[in-house]
């Protein structure tokens, strides 16, 4: 009798196996972060190696994933030059405006409004204080 359940296989391991591929699989497929049209498989890889007298064989039982690569991100840096320290200097802005200050960081007189030069700005409104 040739009888061979896929479902059974190594003690049900092969079904384990392929609902955790499928699973992969269909997260990937739904991940807006990947190309929608790359394919995506699932293998399913049985190997045979038997003894010499050829009335034993032992099946080697295994389940690969083909998921789609993630879309690269992109970001924005800003780079130059300090003009008075002369360190140079990096800073990620992102989806910010491009010469828009952070003012995190920056000194600050006793009332805690950051100073320009001989100035000093709201930290909240960024409007020069009296």
């Amino acid at each position: 009798m040739f009888d061979i359940n896929l479902d059974d296989l190594a003690g049900g391991e092969l079904g384990i196996q392929f609902q955790a591929a499928a699973k992969k699989v269909i997260e990937n497929l739904l991940d807006p972060n990947t190309p929608y049209k790359n394919k995506r498989g699932i293998t399913i890889k049985l190997t045979f190696e038997q003894n010499e007298q050829r009335n034993d064989v032992t099946v080697g039982v295994q389940v690969e994933t083909k998921l789609s690569p993630r879309s690269p991100i992109k970001t924005q840096m800003a780079i130059g030059k300090d003009l008075r320290t002369k360190e140079l200097f990096v800073e990620e802005y992102g989806k910010g405006i491009r010469g828009q200050v952070r003012m995190e960081g920056l000194p600050t007189d006793e009332n805690g409004n950051i100073l320009i030069g001989e100035k000093a700005a709201d930290p909240e409104t960024g409007e020069i204080v009296d």
